[in-house]
C-alpha cells in the first residue's frame, strides 16, 4: 500500500501543475481512495486463498475435529461480565499462550496450532485469531454442518 500512496502523491504533484489546486485535490482524494480499495482487494484475496489452503489441509489430514476444538477453546474464555478487551477473553487467539494452551482441558491443542502454523506463515496479514476461527467454521462445514459466515479483522 505504501507504493500505491507514493504513486498517488506523485500523480497529485503532476496534476497540481496541470490542473490547478482544486481539481488536483479532488483527484488526489480519488487516487487515495483507489489505493485503499486496491489494498482491501488484496487483503480479501489473501483471506480467500488462506481459507482454501486451510480447507485443503483439513481434508488431507482429517483435522476437522481438533481444529474445531481449538476454535471452541479459544472462544470459550469469553466472560460477558468483564467489559475490557482483551481481558474479557473470547475469539482473540489467546489459546496460543502457554497459560491457556497447557491448561488441562486443552491437552493436545498444540498439535492443532502446529497444523495452522505453516499457513499463518504464508499469510501474515491474517491474524491468528481469524485463522483459528476460520478453521473452526471450516471444520463445521467439512463435517456436514452449515456454512457459517463470520466477520474477519480480529487483532492478535
Amino acid at each position: 500500500m505504501t507504493n500505491l500512496l507514493y504513486d498517488s502523491f506523485e500523480l497529485s504533484k503532476t496534476l497540481v501543475m496541470q490542473l490547478g489546486v482544486a481539481n488536483s485535490f479532488f483527484l488526489l482524494c480519488l487516487c487515495l481512495l483507489a489505493a485503499r480499495l486496491i489494498a482491501c482487494e488484496r487483503l480479501i484475496r489473501a483471506y480467500r486463498a488462506c481459507r482454501n489452503e486451510v480447507k485443503l489441509m483439513m481434508l488431507s489430514k482429517a483435522a476437522s475435529p481438533i481444529l474445531l476444538r481449538l476454535a471452541w477453546s479459544d472462544a470459550g474464555t469469553y466472560d460477558c461480565m468483564v467489559k475490557g478487551w482483551p481481558e474479557c477473553g473470547g475469539v482473540n487467539g489467546s489459546i496460543l499462550f502457554d497459560s491457556e494452551m497447557y491448561f488441562k482441558g486443552n491437552a493436545g491443542l498444540s498439535k492443532a496450532a502446529a497444523l495452522l502454523a505453516p499457513v499463518k506463515k504464508r499469510y501474515p496479514q491474517v491474524s491468528w485469531a481469524d485463522l483459528i476461527q476460520m478453521a473452526g467454521v471450516l471444520a463445521i462445514e467439512i463435517t456436514g454442518g452449515p456454512i457459517i459466515r463470520i466477520p474477519y479483522g480480529r487483532c492478535d
